[in-house]
């Protein structure tokens, strides 16, 4: 299902990429004794991505020397909301109103000492990043008098949250050391999508016999992932060395929210 909503995404040219997506499709009537049916497809769909980076690095390789990435700060914040609505009467939705939303999201420190007597030192420290992703949509479809309506591959989401962080101190150097102290990790992210699906069959005639009924298929999927990662490392090689990664605090925390109701009359 995962890749099968991925390629419906990204095989329509109307997918504009942007932060905040505002999609509204009017509804329309066509006549009940028209052969031609109202159709929205490959419409309404959004894509929306956010990557974010942040690197800091000291090395040295000399004696008696130092390499220091200390008291530094790190954030990322991001954030993706899209707000669809599609409407029809009679006919068929179709590769419409589908979301796709992404947010990467990295912080990386690292100090490296090579030199004989010589000191790496990444302490006091902080990353934090944080990210969001929003989608609300909402499609209906109205069969006419005598045809009921059709939804498919349409109103799916899919939702995904990376974030990492990493701190590295090394030593290879003799009567070196290398140190990662007192850094703070933290990683916030919440994914939450509310799906509205409705189909209305065609009308019942004077006798009461039912027409062609609607039908809904592989519409209102939702997909949310959220990976987050802290790593801390300390590291000496050097012969008489030292290595220490004391007094850090790493946290994580993830939430993924799915609303979906999907009605066929």
């Amino acid at each position: 299902m995962l890749n099968a909503l991925v390629d419906i995404i990204l095989r329509h040219k109307r997918i504009i990429p942007v932060i905040v997506a505002l999609v509204g499709i009017g509804a329309y009537m066509i006549p009940a004794n028209s052969l031609a049916l109202a159709a929205i497809s490959g419409s309404g769909n959004v894509l929306q991505t956010v990557t974010q980076s942040n690197s800091i690095s000291a090395s040295n390789t000399g004696k008696y020397g130092g390499a220091f990435a200390d008291f530094n700060l790190q954030l990322n914040s991001a954030s993706n909301t899209a707000d669809v609505a599609l409407s029809n009467h009679g006919g068929t939705i179709k590769d419409s109103g589908n979301v796709l939303q992404d947010i990467s999201q990295s912080n990386s420190i690292s100090a490296t000492n090579s030199g004989d007597n010589g000191i790496a030192d990444a302490s006091h420290n902080i990353q934090a990043n944080s990210a969001s992703n929003t989608a609300d949509v909402h499609i209906s479809n109205h069969g006419g008098s005598y045809h009921g309506g059709k939804i498919k591959d349409s109103g799916n989401v899919l939702q995904s949250i990376s974030q990492s962080n990493d701190i590295q101190a090394s030593n290879s150097g003799s009567s070196g050391s290398a140190t990662a102290d007192n850094n703070l990790q933290s990683n916030d992210a919440s994914n939450s999508a509310t799906v509205h699906i409705s189909n209305h069959g065609g009308s019942h005639d004077s006798k009461g016999s039912d027409h062609k009924s609607g039908k809904i298929s592989d519409s209102g999927n939702v997909a949310q992932s959220v990976s987050q990662s802290n790593s801390i490392s300390s590291s000496n090689s050097g012969d008489h060395g030292s290595s220490d990664a004391s007094g850090n605090v790493q946290s994580n925390s993830a939430s993924n929210s799915a609303d979906v109701h999907i009605k066929n009359h």
